[in-house]
Order: structure tokens, then sequence, then C-alpha cells
């Protein structure tokens, strides 16, 4: 299942951009600066598809959901800080909170 969902992240990257597994269940997508928050939005929204959709495994037909976290920099930014702060937004996400809208609006926004 991970490595289904590795792939569908890697699909989904562009020139500069970069999908990774950091652990377990945990990726990250370096997208680069984001022309607006609308591309911000519409990338999250990208992912959260990709994830969703149905996988076969072992005669298994199987739906994942994932939380996803962003951060963005208005400068110069070490990695650790951005992963810190995607990170808090995930658990936003996961509580249905992320930039202060319900999960299901963003995903559908």
């Amino acid at each position: 299942m991970l490595a289904t969902v590795a792939r569908r992240l890697r699909r989904l990257q562009g020139p500069r951009q970069l999908a990774v597994r950091l652990s377990g269940d945990e990726f990250a997508f370096w997208c680069g600066k984001p022309r607006s928050t609308g591309e911000l939005c519409q990338l999250r929204q990208q992912l959260h598809a990709a994830a969703a959709r149905p996988m076969t495994i072992d005669g298994y037909t199987i739906t994942v959901t994932a939380s996803i976290g962003s951060a963005v920099s208005a400068g110069p930014a070490a990695i650790e800080e951005l992963l810190g702060r995607a990170d808090a937004d995930m658990y936003s996400d996961k509580r249905g909170t992320a930039s202060g809208r319900p999960r299901r609006q963003k995903a559908t926004a």
C-alpha cells in the first residue's frame, strides 16, 4: 500500500518538485514556491485524491485517506522548520481544522 501511494505521489511531481517517504506512513512533497494560495489548495486536493483512489492488494480492494499539512515560508527557512510546521498543520487536518476550514471543504474547494 505504501509503495502504491509513493508511486501516485511521484506521478504528481512537476519540475523542481519532489515526493519522498519520510518514515512509516509519512510522506513529504516539496513543491517549491506556490504562485498562490489557490495553487497550494489545488495541490492538496490532488494529493488527497491520489491517496484516496482505491487500490487492489492481494485481491483485496482498499481505500486509504490522507491527512495533509503544508507550510509556506516568505524567505529562506530550514527544512526542519518547514517540516515541523507542515506536521502541525497535518494534525490540524486530522482534526478537520487546517487553515481554519473543515477537511471536507478543503478537499472539494
